[in-house]
């Protein structure tokens, strides 16, 4: 299997991979609904981007909704029209006024808004109902009530039409977190752990061994937490991977190679280094890395690593960009199986498994996910739950 990076044309047409539709012809006014999905599923762990900017995925920004509603004006009069969205049960509704001249087609956007507190219950596959009425005045121009099929809200989307979806993941890195925030809080006062400010927009030592210092000190602190690796398959059904939240996974103090992965990507990042996810068939670890100075101005090409050549297990790197990367895996923490005890594994040979990992994989299997500059293109951590 190899992992390629995702052309803008494919990118483009992300959003409409499934699509359903409903289509109501009345005397003045024809309405056409698309549910834009992945997969043939509305994901719930991404609906927090509802309404939000998307760029860098295809040559022009564009707004991430559920949503597209075609209005078509038949009338030789200019109409205006009350939009409502509603997932019932799951919120309340959205509302957008908009005017369509005569004979003429508009196309509105928009999503329903969530109650999380209700959604964040949501873990497995349902079908919900879609709530889409147009009045003008107090008037019912169209209405309609749609099955939406949702995905859970664990359900991160990483395939459509066999194209790897993974930047995705990083909705799943959670910087802010209140369980990380205790983990570096617990670095701190027990180990000395510090992040001296070398720039208004980071936080983390630029220099390598300080680096190391400072995510050996998190690794020995998680260590010691407990936390135990649970060896489940990492699998791809439909599409979808199930993933926990950092929160969740340090609540229950095991997860699998995804899970740990995101845990040790939102502390790095919560303290001012760069994660990068790594990716290879059926397993996932993490590199910690120093930005480069010019953060802005190789967001382009870093969000393009899947594609460049490695050398030695890294990837051929142009000079502006760090030279310090140091790959962790996770999974050797701690584990437990039936067959064997748990056992643990040094920070060094944490680093040493996953430099092997990335050395021997290949560069047609393995691919990478910076953080920070997937998250520029508008890609926010999901709120915690």
């Amino acid at each position: 299997m190899a992992f390629k990076y995702i052309g803008s044309k494919v990118l483009t047409l992300l959003f409409v991979f499934g699509c359903i539709s409903a289509v109501l012809f009345g005397q003045d006014i024809t309405a056409k609904v698309h549910l834009d999905t992945i997969n043939g599923k509305v994901p719930l762990a991404l609906a927090h981007l509802w309404g939000q900017t998307l760029s860098g995925f295809a040559q022009n920004p564009f707004v991430f909704e559920m949503a597209r509603v075609e209005i078509q004006n038949n009338s030789s009069q200019t109409r205006t029209l009350q939009l409502k969205l509603e997932l019932e049960g799951l919120g309340s509704a959205s509302m957008k006024t908009v005017e369509v001249g005569p004979m003429a087609k508009v196309v509105v956007q928009g999503s329903p808004v969530l109650d999380w507190n209700v959604v964040r219950n949501y873990v497995d596959e349902r079908v919900a109902k879609l709530s889409v009425v147009l009045r003008e005045g107090q008037s019912v121009v169209y209405s309609d009530m749609l099955n939406v099929p949702l995905m859970g809200i664990d359900d991160i989307p990483v395939y459509a039409n066999s194209k790897p979806l993974y930047f995705f993941l990083v909705t799943r890195v959670q910087p802010k977190s209140r369980l990380v925030s205790q983990i570096l809080s617990k670095a701190s006062q027990q180990m000395g752990l510090q992040w001296p400010p070398r720039r208004p927009d980071y936080q983390g030592s630029n220099s390598p061994y300080q680096m190391e210092e400072d995510i050996l000190k998190i690794y020995a602190t998680i260590q010691a937490m407990g936390f135990n690796f649970v060896n489940t398959p990492v699998s791809f059904e439909e599409g979808y991977q199930r993933i926990k939240t950092p929160t969740e996974t340090l609540q229950t103090k095991k997860g699998n190679c995804i899970d740990g992965t995101l845990v040790f990507a939102s502390c790095i990042a919560a303290i001012g280094y760069d994660p990068i996810l790594v990716l290879i068939p059926g397993r996932a670890f993490v590199i910690a890395s120093i930005p480069p100075a010019d953060l802005s101005g190789t967001r382009q090409a870093r969000r393009h690593f899947s594609a460049m050549t490695l050398n030695d297990g890294r990837p051929a790197l142009p000079p502006s960009f760090s030279a310090s990367w140091l790959p962790i895996e996770t999974t050797v923490l701690q584990w437990h199986s039936k067959q064997q005890v748990g056992t643990r594994s040094t920070f060094e040979m944490a680093m040493g498994t996953g430099e092997h990992e990335l050395a021997s994989a290949g560069p047609a299997k393995v691919a990478l996910i910076d953080v920070e500059a997937w998250r520029a293109c508008g890609l926010l951590p999901a709120p915690e739950r």
